[in-house]
């Protein structure tokens, strides 16, 4: 329901506060839990509030995940990797059954999504495991940092 230019407008922040927080997730997070004891129902209240985001916007939502997770958890890039699917899975489902009901999905391109998307986490999942988190983390920064930069550029340049 939200005006697409609303939506144009909110969607390059949105992608830039997942790329920042995720860069700089672990170091904020030790911070956070130096200062401050993170309850346990932080996580599930984070994550609650991103199933809505992914919902009504799934880009970037693995990363927004993986940053959260990284400030409230101490949990390596790896062992994200099964529950970041899991629940993403979750969210585009709920979110489709939505659309559907509401008569506002495009059969044929979800078709496409739905083999592509499925493709893309069966090799994610398979290559993620087997990498250094460390350098997974630089990797995932640098390249969600220019796929940012593109659409700040293509936005507004």
């Amino acid at each position: 329901m939200t005006p697409q230019r609303v939506f144009d407008g909110i969607f390059p922040f949105l992608l830039l506060f997942g790329v920042l927080v995720f860069a700089f997730g672990r170091s904020l997070g030790d911070a956070v839990r130096r200062r401050v004891q993170v309850s346990p129902l932080a996580l599930p209240v984070a994550q609650f509030v991103l199933g809505i985001y992914g919902g009504y916007f799934g880009g970037a939502v693995g990363v927004m995940m993986m940053a959260t997770w990284s400030v409230l958890t101490t949990t390596s890039i790896n062992n994200m990797q099964a529950s970041r699917h899991l629940l993403n899975a979750s969210m585009n489902a709920t979110a489709s059954i939505l659309f559907i009901v509401g008569g506002l999905l495009y059969w044929q391109h979800m078709a496409v999504l739905l083999v592509a998307s499925t493709i893309g986490g069966y090799l994610a999942g398979t290559v993620g495991s087997r990498l250094d988190p460390a350098k997974a983390r630089v990797f995932i920064t640098c390249l969600n940092a220019l796929i940012v930069a593109l659409i700040f550029w293509r936005q507004f340049g």
